[in-house]
């Protein structure tokens, strides 16, 4: 393996690997896969100015000098993700220009500096998961255009800023789960019109405004499990009604259904609910259960008909009835049996 000869030496327990056929730079690795490295001070890679990938990732780093990665410019992948950082200098990472991927997930970042992504113009992914956020600057994200994954759970966050999301036109997968979220504005994701994955499962939520995921259309995976959701309005998934696959309602408070909100999700192959009944609503699709129960009902939920309370026999005895029914009209139309 090749190390740097134009520039300075490899950091003392790093990994340097200089460019090959198919890269643009050098790659500079700075853990071990099994073991936590103690690097607690990042001062000495500031001058390896032709660095594209750089890995700080288990390490001890709990500081950020204001410009360690000024002359950095190359870059384009740095993961600083299981440290211990607790605070980022507002202007940090302001020469980063090519970088298109950043982690910072697994740290102890408690508060983002309104302007600290600004000039983070080509990134496509961030990730800011496993921290102790709790709030987001209204203005955060919105130099990030070329955003596309977005990565923001196991955090602190209770409320969401009503536009903090409406610069991220590129956005296709947004993860908020595993937060203290309690509601969400009306329009919060009326931009993300290019968003396929959203995750919201494990938070406070109540309600759904009416028209919340209205400009979704391209959405085909929601999952809003274990949160405290009592009613869904009968729209509520209509704008991606063509294009939803995957949907997990379980571990909530929902008492009933309305029949419209689910017989218009014509491409639902995977639901997951505690209503035992509710799977036949959706239509005949194969991956359909209630919570912890490997079956698919053959009944279905009646409009402000309570979930009823079955048992695994009930549920299993069902199922096979449902497997036999489906099998006979399947052998009819083949003229089969």
């Amino acid at each position: 393996m090749s190390v740097f000869t134009a520039e300075a030496e490899c950091p003392t327990g790093c990994k340097c690997v200089a460019p090959q056929q198919f890269t643009n730079g050098h790659r500079v690795e700075c853990r071990l896969p099994w073991s936590i490295n103690n690097i607690k001070t990042i001062n000495e890679y500031n001058d390896h100015v032709s660095v594209t990938e750089l890995d700080l990732s288990y390490n001890q780093i709990s500081t950020l000098p204001a410009n360690v990665f000024d002359r950095l410019t190359a870059l384009t992948t740095l993961s600083l993700r299981d440290n211990k950082i607790s605070t980022l200098p507002a202007n940090v990472f302001d020469r980063l220009t090519a970088l298109t991927s950043l982690s910072l997930g697994d740290n102890q970042i408690s508060t983002l500096p309104a302007n600290v992504f600004d000039k983070l113009t080509a990134l496509i992914e961030l990730r800011l998961y496993s921290n102790q956020i709790s709030t987001l600057p209204a203005n955060v994200f919105d130099r990030l255009t070329a955003l596309r994954k977005l990565r923001l759970y196991s955090n602190q966050i209770s409320t969401l800023p009503a536009n903090v999301f409406d610069k991220l036109t590129a956005l296709t997968y947004l993860r908020l789960g595993d937060n203290q979220i309690s509601t969400l504005p009306a329009n919060v994701f009326d931009k993300l019109t290019a968003l396929t994955y959203l995750y919201l499962h494990s938070n406070q939520i109540s309600t759904l405004p009416a028209n919340v995921f209205d400009r979704l259309t391209a959405l085909t995976t929601l999952y809003l499990e274990n949160n405290a959701i009592t009613t869904i309005e009968p729209d509520a998934f209509s704008s991606f009604a063509s294009s939803l696959s995957r949907l997990r309602l379980e571990v909530n408070r929902l008492r009933f259904y309305e029949d419209k909100t689910f017989e218009e999700l014509t491409s639902l192959t995977y639901l997951r609910s505690d209503c035992s009944k509710l799977c036949c609503l959706v239509g005949d699709i194969d991956d359909c259960r209630p919570r912890c129960e490997d079956v698919h009902t053959r009944d279905c939920v009646t409009s402000r008909h309570s979930c009823p309370v079955r048992n695994d026999r009930e549920i299993s005895t069902e199922y096979k009835m449902y497997k036999n029914e489906k099998k006979a009209r399947l052998d009819d139309a083949t003229g089969s049996g």
